[in-house]
């Protein structure tokens, strides 16, 4: 009989979910980017903050838990889910133009979680979709299913 796989947090002892913890540990580290924090609130929302003002030009990669498609997400107090990367591209460039309503990345990271404002400005949706062909995140050819 297989044993069952347990939280990797010392003495938790609860049932393994993901990423090696359990549901908690992990919801911990969604929200705040550590399993064991639990006091402070909206790490995640403090960090591309100050990540904002300190940007060079390397990709900076979103630390915290990330959707499917590989992107962060925030919840401005009051708010519902925001992806960090559109979050930032608002914050620095303004609102998003009627015409230009896509977060865009001038770089091939943004599937990997590049927040940098340096990368981001506002697109078409056809300047989005020509960004990711040029930095090969498009799904093309054969392997395309």
């Amino acid at each position: 009989m297989a044993t069952q796989r347990l939280c990797s947090v010392s003495d938790c002892g609860k049932p393994h979910f993901c990423r090696t913890w359990c549901r908690t540990h992990y919801g911990r580290w969604r929200r705040n980017g550590d399993p064991l924090s639990c006091k402070e609130r909206n790490v995640p929302l403090k960090w591309l903050n100050d990540a904002i003002s300190s940007a060079g030009d390397d990709c900076l990669m979103w630390p915290f838990g990330r959707t499917g498609m590989g992107y962060g997400a925030v919840y401005p107090k009051g708010e519902r889910q925001v992806m960090a990367h559109r979050w930032v591209c608002e914050k620095v460039h303004g609102p998003a133009p009627k015409d230009k309503g896509w977060a865009a990345h001038s770089c091939a990271g943004g599937h990997l979680g590049c927040v940098n404002p340096n990368h981001l400005r506002w697109a078409t949706p056809k300047e989005n979709g020509e960004d990711r062909v040029a930095h090969g995140n498009a799904p093309r050819g054969e392997g395309h299913t």
